[in-house]
């Protein structure tokens, strides 16, 4: 017999609609439910309007399709059904949504200060270097890392004593400062470092090549310990007394099986950080490691903050500028020139950031083929660097 239900879905489920398909992932569990029907399609999109408050009528009978897919819901805890004769009123579901319009001009307000929007800002220091690393000038494109690239070689108009100035109006907003160190003779960074207030040196993230690093002073060293990230690029250089004695950070650069196998072989997977890097003759490697599935995604959870974060920001160029020492400011190294903080405030950069939404800041996976026609596509990490290099955003083997 037919009877009239309410049906609702639980607010921790985030509910992702196409043309011809319909996706419900529970956040709580990581439990994914696949419709193709078109009818339940129509329910879901239903479920999905603002004005419905999360629940709608339906009707159904035992046996039938709806019933099917309101055990499915049952099953995984994503939702249920109440018998309209039990509850007259129509009740209300807090469903979450997001409201965000990032044109409106007084989207600026959302904080109390605009440079509260950064969180992180990398600078290049003096680039006078005798090394000549394997992919000097393509690394610094995929991860912070010293280069001498011709973006950095410039006139030395900044220093780090006249960068820290010029970035003291955000400098409590900040989670991190990224200090490229690629001259170890450059003593006036050393010793103006050293010299910070507690409150700026804790946000100091140091990162050096060990070709480098093997040359800087030892109190530099003792007196910023973990906040001291040494790139490894050249493994036969490598002398383990010394990573195993001091206190830093290591982060092995990876570019094929035979990198991995070392790594492996040496039982260091689990004691340092593995940063993968495409060198355009790798891509059959980069791809098998770097790629994701749907197992991954349902390994990894998602909560409703980050699906909603992916759907509005990138959220690893996010509040991210990299400076140089001429002033220019930059998204990233292989993005333009967007301002000189010796030429205008950084309120003013930022501010221009905000209101062209056309950056690497905003952009998520619904501007980019194939991402933006795959129901998944807020479910999977943001675009990373390695994808602008590569200019391809298939990591993945979730085929829209």
């Amino acid at each position: 017999m037919e009877m009239d239900y309410w049906l609702f879905l639980e607010p921790y489920v985030y509910i992702s609609i196409l043309e011809e398909e319909a996706l419900l992932y529970n956040t709580l569990d990581e439990a994914i439910l696949h419709f193709y029907d078109k009818d339940i399609i129509n329910l879901i999109k239903e479920l999905n309007i603002l004005d419905n408050l999360g629940v709608i009528p339906i009707k159904f009978t035992a046996n039938d399709k709806i019933s099917s897919f309101v055990d499915d819901l049952r099953n995984l805890f994503m939702g249920d059904v109440v018998p309209i004769k039990k509850m007259s009123t129509k009740p209300v579901q807090l469903m979450p949504h997001l409201r965000v319009d990032i044109s409106n001009p007084n989207f600026n307000h959302f904080a109390k200060n605009i440079l509260s929007s950064l969180t992180e800002i990398t600078f290049f220091t003096n680039t006078s270097c005798t090394n000549d690393c394997r992919d000097c000038r393509e690394y610094h494109k995929q991860f912070d890392a010293c280069t001498k690239d011709s973006i950095i070689t410039s006139p030395d108009s900044l220093n780090i004593k006249s960068f820290i100035n010029s970035v003291s109006s955000c400098i409590d907003y900040l989670y991190k400062i990224n200090i490229i160190i690629s001259n170890p003779n450059d003593h006036f960074t050393f010793n103006y470092l050293n010299s910070m207030p507690n409150h700026i040196k804790e946000k100091c993230h140091i990162i050096v090549n060990y070709k480098n690093y093997i040359y800087l002073p030892d109190a530099f060293i003792s007196n910023f310990g973990h906040n001291i990230e040494v790139l490894i690029t050249d493994y036969n250089l490598v002398n383990m007394k010394i990573i195993m004695k001091n206190k830093n950070s290591f982060n092995w650069i990876v570019q094929d099986e035979k990198d991995l196998k070392y790594l492996t072989k040496n039982k260091f997977i689990n004691m340092f950080d593995i940063t993968l890097f495409y060198n355009k003759k790798n891509i059959k490697f980069f791809q098998n490691q770097a790629s994701f599935s749907i197992k991954d995604i349902q390994s990894d959870p998602v909560n409703m903050r980050h699906i909603h974060q992916n759907a509005s920001i990138n959220s690893i160029f996010y509040g991210k500028l990299c400076v140089y020492l001429d002033g220019t400011v930059r998204l990233n190294t292989t993005e333009p020139i967007i301002g000189n903080i010796l030429k205008e405030p950084l309120l003013s950069i930022v501010s221009r950031i905000i209101n062209n939404t056309d950056n690497l800041w905003f952009l998520t996976r619904n501007k980019k083929e194939p991402c933006c026609n795959c129901i998944y596509k807020y479910l999977c990490p943001p675009i990373s660097s390695s994808e602008l290099i590569l200019k391809d955003y298939i990591f993945c083997n979730i085929q829209p």
